[in-house]
């Protein structure tokens, strides 16, 4: 029997004390993700979302009566649940409370809950404050009660995936520019980003979202919020698949221009998916491509046309002139712009130009383009015997020319008298990018501690450990 995917999606925004204002619109995006990428109906996704204008007075007493609606149509140890809830919480005696208006409802409790439907797998996704304490499989010290648990409700399970948007004691933060909350945007951005998704069999699995999230927010440096994940999986569950139509830098987009300004207006469109650096040089190279057949007498109704991976300037006049002659521009710097593009995107790249065909040309990307190519921060791993003496730094080799750098230390413990070293080491390494490093450490590394104050105290301002 194939696995039936069902979802609660729950969002309020309109709490009495401390309102907030995107966890409506969380619901709404998260929802065209779930039927577009995850393999969910329209059917079997319930969204629960109070709002100023659309108040819901009982949010817990709904989200009860669903939960007994789905138990009617769901097949135990075959239907998966997914769980998401966007709001207020709050971490006290030991738990994380969700605030459903003026219920406190431990996350605990709705676990156990929707434990009880034994799903195949179940996925819990908290975009609130204090939310990152996870579910605790124990009661006091009874260790009876830990395998009670284990037994009842993971057992029965392939997959727990337990996704928090921020530590038990921080507090998660919203992006008003998108209207959503961060940590749910950058779960959007990863279920969106084709190139994430394993290449073998077009999936995209929970960790991998996570570990998304995780970075994207680290790297920023301007959320003082850490996402969290529990999980306890056997075997392979793919969150996510990988559509051929994805594969492209947007869906379809045609746009015709008579002036620079409105040039520059499409490469700031959101659905075309392009890192910072693409639409940068994407608009730079069409823009003097454009201008080029402006200046020889084109008519200024040139169009530029997206589909899948293919870029192409249109132009519709009857004159034979190539845009990439040195005679296009008096001073030649639109031709060298252009010639800087194709050299740097040579084998991603393919430049199609017609002699004696002006009216058409053609960029062609292959697969390998897109945002977290562009985008990702170097990564560096370090294995286990790399920091027991000075001498061993020298092997550890980073690129110069990193602006960002992920350092996964967590195999390799690093001796107390070799802490300072190592890190005046990678301070030096990255002087001339001025690259920001993410340490990550075991957390029974027993120097991290150390590490974390020398950090802070120290002339370490571009590290952060983790």
């Amino acid at each position: 029997m194939s696995e039936t995917r069902y979802a609660i999606l729950i969002g309020i925004n309109d709490y009495e004390n401390f309102p907030l204002r995107y966890c409506s619109n969380d619901v709404v995006e998260l929802k065209k993700r779930l039927l577009s990428n995850c393999l969910y109906a329209n059917e079997n996704i319930f969204e629960i979302v109070s709002t100023k204008q659309a108040p819901v007075a009982d949010v817990y007493g709904e989200l009860n009566r669903t939960i007994n609606l789905i138990s009617q149509l769901f097949t135990g140890q075959n239907d998966s649940i997914f769980f998401y809830f966007s709001g207020h919480g709050k971490f006290k005696e030991g738990q994380t409370f969700l605030e459903f208006h003026q219920n406190l409802v431990s996350t605990q409790t709705i676990y156990e809950r929707l434990s009880e439907l034994v799903p195949a797998n179940q996925v819990y996704v908290l975009d609130a404050c204090h939310s990152g304490f996870g579910i605790e499989f124990k009661s006091g010290e009874d260790a009876a009660m830990t395998a009670y648990y284990q037994q009842r409700y993971i057992a029965g399970s392939e997959g727990f995936f337990f996704l928090c948007s921020c530590k038990q004691d921080e507090r998660s933060q919203a992006f008003p520019q998108y209207k959503n909350g961060v940590f749910t945007k950058y779960i959007l951005e990863a279920i969106d980003n084709p190139s994430i998704y394993d290449n073998e069999n077009n999936y995209l699995t929970l960790p991998v979202i996570h570990e998304y999230a995780l970075k994207k927010i680290l790297l920023t440096g301007k959320y003082e919020q850490t996402p969290f994940m529990q999980m306890q999986a056997s075997g392979y569950y793919p969150f996510a698949v990988r559509k051929r139509e994805e594969y492209q830098i947007c869906e379809s987009l045609i746009e015709t221009f008579s002036k620079e300004a409105e040039i520059e207006d499409f490469f700031r469109l959101e659905d075309l998916n392009l890192s910072k650096d693409l639409r940068r040089d994407l608009f730079h190279f069409c823009s003097e491509l454009i201008l080029n057949l402006f200046g020889h007498g084109y008519s200024p109704n040139a169009q530029i046309s997206v589909a899948r991976n293919t870029i192409s300037i249109y132009d519709y006049s009857e004159k034979s002139f190539n845009p990439f002659t040195a005679e296009a521009t008096t001073d030649g710097k639109g031709i060298k712009i252009m010639r800087d593009f194709m050299k740097r995107y040579k084998g991603v790249c393919e430049f199609k130009y017609e002699e004696g065909n002006p009216n058409v040309t053609t960029l062609a990307f292959s697969d390998e383009i897109g945002e977290f190519k562009y985008n990702a921060p170097c990564f560096l791993l370090i294995e286990k015997e790399s920091l027991y003496y000075p001498s061993n730094l020298n092997n550890i080799k980073i690129d110069k020319t990193c602006k960002e750098l992920l350092i996964d230390a967590t195999n390799a413990y690093v001796w107390g008298s070799m802490a300072g070293l190592f890190l005046d080491y990678l301070m030096r390494r990255t002087e001339d990018s001025q690259a920001f490093i993410i340490l990550k450490l075991d957390k029974n590394d027993f120097t991290k501690d150390y590490l974390v104050s020398m950090v802070k105290e120290g002339p370490y301002p571009r590290i952060m450990i983790v």
